[in-house]
């Protein structure tokens, strides 16, 4: 029997929609000038999370998003500017966002609440 996804999808939209306001603000914290080894750990758990979920559900390129916030908040830790961190992670998450996005289009459906 063949996995079906759709009925899965809206609890998985809101489960991102979290994992990716979580990360938002553990940038925001990294901002802020808090612990990065800390910021950057729940993060990392998150971008994880994230990218099983994804996985799981079949949207491999959204996986793959999530994968690289791993890598790179588990191999910048205390190398990067908290600042130059928080910037970056701006970024792929706005990137990570946008494909979520697209996917959830994809099977009809939106991401975030409007």
């Amino acid at each position: 029997m063949a996995f079906n996804r759709t009925k899965y999808i809206p609890q998985f939209a809101d489960e991102c929609e979290h994992l990716i306001g979580d990360m938002r603000k553990g940038a925001d914290r990294l901002k802020r000038g808090e612990n990065q080894e800390d910021v950057l750990r729940s993060i990392s758990k998150d971008a994880h999370t994230l990218s099983g979920a994804a996985t799981m559900m079949g949207f491999g390129e959204l996986a793959e998003l999530a994968r690289a916030i791993v890598a790179e908040t588990d191999g910048s830790r205390s190398v990067s500017s908290n600042s130059d961190m928080a910037d970056m992670l701006w970024e792929r998450l706005d990137a990570l966002q946008e494909r979520l996005s697209r996917c959830l289009a994809d099977e009809g459906h939106s991401f975030g609440r409007e």
